[in-house]
């Protein structure tokens, strides 16, 4: 296996399991660990099947060389980031971003959500990883456990905003295992005031807003979104004003979580703006 193929400037991404696998996975968790020096790491994975096995041998190669590895569960890469800052620990997300599903790769930060990249030491541990893919560690396994910060972040998310200036309001979220949105649309008996999401379980959802993420490459063909007056550019982009608002009223686009951590706090602020003028909040809680 040649790590050249899948160690990126920002992350680690390949096709499972011909470019990236659980072996793969154990030696850069050594090598992580290693780096990092940290006596303790935290790790979570996005849907995509093979996180599981993935994670679990990141996990055996960091706790073969004496770390303690606490598991985060399924999450988003922001969720990972703020982890990573909150318990002030390095991190690693497993998730490929927006490729398909038979990808798969992960995402490094240290502590304090502090990126890691080419320049920040990628280049350091893949060197690392090639030398315990060559003779894997074999020490004592370390402890592991596993660690539910739903209600920290929850609360962190709030602290965005004023909850209390909220007004009533339904939002559409893309989730698994609903699966994607397949299809947008308006409801005829409202005109153009609410927005319905059709996801690929079947399922339909009336909203009075829907946030869409664009992502690096649009997939705005199969949305179906001339059905509520939206024409995507040739590159399936959506142009949107200073608040991300489409040119219909109460849908928004935003940028997507994919890339190193100033990406993603960019792709938040985008979709933080389009929520508070949704939401109608002038002002973030902490702003004065």
């Amino acid at each position: 296996m040649t790590t050249s193929d899948v160690f990126k400037a920002y992350d680690i991404r390949g096709t499972y399991p011909d470019q990236i696998d659980e072996s793969l996975a154990r030696a850069i968790g050594s090598a992580f660990a290693t780096f990092t020096g940290a006596p303790h790491i935290v790790m979570a994975r996005d849907m995509r099947p093979s996180g599981t096995t993935m994670c679990a041998a990141f996990a055996e190669g960091a706790r073969a060389v004496g770390t303690k590895v606490t598991d985060l569960g399924l999450a988003s890469t922001d969720f990972l980031y703020f982890a990573a800052g909150y318990l002030d620990l390095p991190g690693a997300m497993f998730t490929a971003s927006h490729n398909p599903a038979q990808y798969n790769g992960i995402k490094l930060c240290r502590e304090g959500a502090k990126p890691v990249g080419t320049d920040t030491g990628l280049r350091e541990i893949e060197a690392l990883t090639n030398e315990f893919l060559a003779t894997p560690a074999s020490g004592p396994l370390a402890a592991a456990d596993e660690r539910n910060l739903m209600g920290e972040w929850v609360t962190h998310v709030h602290s965005f905003i004023n909850p209390g200036a909220l007004r009533p309001l339904k939002v559409v979220i893309e989730t698994w295992p609903e699966g994607r949105v397949e299809e947008i649309d308006a409801p005829s008996n409202h005109g153009s005031k609410l927005v319905q999401a059709r996801l690929e379980s079947g399922k339909c959802l009336t909203a009075h807003a829907l946030l869409y993420a664009v992502g690096r490459q649009g997939t705005t063909k199969a949305l179906g979104l001339e059905n509520v007056g939206l024409t995507p550019d040739d590159r399936e982009r959506l142009k949107v004003n200073k608040d991300y608002q489409t040119e219909v009223p109460h849908i928004y686009a935003a940028g997507d979580c994919s890339g190193p951590a100033e990406i993603v706090h960019v792709a938040i602020q985008q979709g933080e703006l389009a929520a508070r003028h949704a939401a109608r909040v002038k002002r973030l809680a902490w702003q004065k």
